[in-house]
């Protein structure tokens, strides 16, 4: 449990204090997920997990990706502000969908990466538009958070905003590549929150 601890202290050293703790999975490691309310200066929710970064994540060669780099937590945000109608467990169920694969695939994540979990993508609640996790770098955070954390006996932890695009847009960045899609995303203004009734940018 020291690790947990030392994850949940680190958080609530830059993101505020956990409103609510809710167990995510229980196995083969056991991960949970911290709810942060609004900060003064937001009205944004943020919601990520501890525990997920037991898993040294699988990643080939190729990937390039450093052991620092395969322990990883994940984070998304919420609008507060807003009451939706999928219920307040749907963040829950979407981090819990995400943090299952590298457990149950063998597979890892990495900044900028967009990963299909299914074929078809599955929409991330019923009628939603977004089905294609895309995992970015925690821009919204101090510069502190976005460095990662290092645990007292060593280990690394960073930390991926994960966010969330439709087919489309998935096609488009396979077509035109990420500058393309970062530069649409910025043209439309796109950033936190999840919104699962946001509209395709293509």
């Amino acid at each position: 449990m020291e690790r947990h601890q030392e994850r949940q202290k680190f958080y609530e050293q830059h993101l505020g204090q956990s409103q609510t703790i809710h167990s995510l999975l229980s196995e083969p490691i056991h991960v949970h997920v911290h709810m942060f309310e609004p900060r003064p200066t937001t009205p944004l929710s943020i919601w990520i997990t501890n525990g997920l970064s037991e898993n040294l994540m699988d990643a080939p060669t190729p990937a390039g990706l450093s052991v620092n780099e395969r322990r990883i937590e994940l984070l998304l945000y919420t609008d507060a502000t807003k009451e939706s109608e999928f219920g307040r467990a749907w963040p829950l169920n979407v981090l819990r969908n995400v943090a299952k694969v590298p457990l149950d695939r063998k597979t890892w994540f990495n900044t900028y990466l967009a990963a299909p979990l299914s074929k078809p993508p599955a929409p991330i609640v019923p009628g939603s538009s977004l089905t294609i996790p895309f995992f970015l770098p925690p821009l919204y955070e101090n510069e502190a958070f976005q460095a990662g954390l290092t645990c007292n006996d060593g280990e690394r932890v960073s930390f991926l905003w994960l966010d969330f695009i439709t087919t489309a847009e998935f096609e488009f960045l396979l077509r035109n590549g990420l500058q393309a899609l970062l530069s649409l995303f910025n043209e439309m203004g796109h950033g936190p929150p999840l919104n699962p009734l946001r509209a395709s940018f293509v």
